[in-house]
């Protein structure tokens, strides 16, 4: 199949600077001139602004350029030139396309003293506390300030993110920011909240913000996601039962030898592998990068051929859009991905790339297009499954782009089955790009490809068979109740 690209994966260093002295910053002008140029950057390098099949896309982006500038007319502050970026980025609802500040907008955030978390099985629940409010761990927050929870994290999360609110794996990842004052002047700190306390009697809570405690954040993450760093590995967590982890597909240079060292040992292991009792391949902590990992993994599990076989159908397309800013971008990722070891790529799909969107530039084409497969187009041969193990792909929340890939590739073979919580979703635009915004107080990361005939939809994310939504996402707590799954799912051999 042989479908690449690369997210978040190839980001070149940027040439970002801060001014000395923040007061002596009009945030107000600073805002008005990265939102100008920045959507400028979008209207010359983004797919979107010239794909028939997106006619909505032009009102979403006036909507989000008029809004910005109005906003930006009354902020004073590094918060608030933040908040105008994000609110900007947030129409969008895209994860690879964002206007954002490359600063905390405050270098006092602060917390009212505990953390929540979100499961469609629990609500919103107090999930971690200061030592002060110990008593309140477990309740459920039922509202604040007069909103329901919903809604209140619309209004304060998801109008400032590109992630969408319709979708559960997304409340799950962000819940942690809910009670996070970063002094954002378009979503003031909230007063009070109504809460069931865990004995089942309600109260009113009233906030009282303080400074974020030492390791705040990986603190938060880790008790509205719970889960915490993990490497690329091939492990047997029972006999004949075996654990193929893969938390990286945009490593630095160490994780991504243990890649290619775990995907070799899989080669070398393949007859047992084969014939388990049962695998899982875990994508959790995946967030994407790119997806020559993806297909690596399938062929060295699977071979080669069969996953040629099973994916015979696809007939996507990828369009770049032609710009001088995406050229430069492609040449300079040429030398990135040589230090990264991923030479074959430079050469399988680099190269063609930029030798296809120079031509292009000079004829004055909108796009460059080719097939999406870099495969010859030689005779596929039926082949028959060699994986006699029943394969549970198990994902959560925060799966995205390169991540996606995988499932696409995994879930379309036979024999395998999607456990844990839903995936997030990618649109149809791909290949970031990201650049400096003149004040230097700002960055853009900007698409550069449009699929077409993609078997995911646009904005389609994966339900997994079996739902795992216990708030414990530890490897100990997941491990466990994989293992139940696979003892009542799979017959012993």
């Amino acid at each position: 199949m042989k479908v690449f690209h690369v997210a978040w994966a190839v980001l070149v260093a940027l040439p970002l600077h801060l001014l000395a002295n923040e007061r002596d910053v009009d945030w107000s002008a600073a805002a008005t001139q990265d939102i100008r140029a920045g959507h400028a950057e979008m209207l010359a390098s983004h797919p979107g602004p010239v794909n028939s099949d997106d006619p909505s896309f032009m009102a979403v982006a006036e909507r989000a350029y008029a809004e910005a500038l109005d906003r930006a007319r009354d902020i004073d502050t590094r918060a608030g030139y933040n908040a105008v970026l994000l609110g900007y980025t947030a129409h969008f609802r895209d994860g690879h396309f964002a206007l954002y500040g490359v600063e905390s907008g405050t270098s006092d955030p602060r917390w009212p003293g505990f953390i929540a978390a979100w499961r469609p099985s629990t609500g919103y629940v107090i999930a971690d506390t200061s030592p002060t409010y110990a008593s309140l761990n477990g309740a459920t927050i039922l509202a604040c300030d007069g909103l329901p929870m919903h809604q209140f994290m619309d209004q304060r999360v998801f109008a400032f993110s590109p992630h969408k609110p319709d979708q559960d794996s997304y409340r799950v990842w962000n819940a942690w920011r809910l009670f996070l004052d970063d002094e954002n002047p378009l979503a003031p700190a909230a007063q009070s909240c109504r809460i069931e306390l865990p004995g089942g009697e309600a109260a009113q809570l009233a906030l009282t913000w303080q400074k974020i405690p030492d390791g705040w954040q990986a603190r938060a993450v880790a008790t509205a996601r719970s889960i915490g760093q993990r490497q690329t590995m091939l492990r047997e967590v029972q006999p004949g039962i075996f654990w193929i982890s893969v938390p990286h597909f945009s490593p630095d240079e160490a994780e991504a030898a243990r890649i290619r060292a775990t995907f070799e040992e899989i080669r070398a292991r393949h007859v047992e592998l084969r014939n388990a009792r049962a695998i899982v391949i875990d994508s959790r902590g995946n967030n994407g990068g790119s997806s020559a990992f993806a297909d690596d993994l399938a062929e060295a599990l699977w071979g080669k051929d069969y996953v040629l076989w099973q994916h015979r159908g696809s007939n996507a397309t990828e369009h770049y859009r032609v710009s001088p800013g995406n050229l430069k971008h492609f040449e300079n990722t040429t030398e990135v991905l040589h230090q990264r070891g991923q030479s074959d790529l430079v050469e399988k799909w680099l190269k063609p790339l930029i030798d296809g969107l120079r031509s292009a530039l000079e004829a004055g084409d909108t796009w460059f297009s080719r097939v999406g497969s870099l495969e010859a187009e030689t005779a596929r041969v039926r082949t028959e499954n060699p994986v006699e193990a029943p394969v549970y792909m198990l994902s959560m929340g925060g799966c995205a782009s390169a991540c996606l890939d995988l499932h696409d590739i995994i879930l379309g073979l036979e024999g395998t089955t999607h456990i844990g919580f839903p995936t997030w979703s990618d649109t149809n635009y791909l290949e970031i790009r990201q650049g400096a915004l003149p004040s230097g107080h700002g960055a853009y990361g900007i698409p550069t490809k449009l699929w077409r005939g993609r078997e995911r939809a646009n904005n389609g994310f994966y339900e997994p068979t079996y739902r795992y939504e216990n708030l414990d996402w530890s490897d100990e707590a997941v491990t466990a109740w994989v293992l139940n799954l696979i003892e009542h799912q799979t017959p012993t051999p």
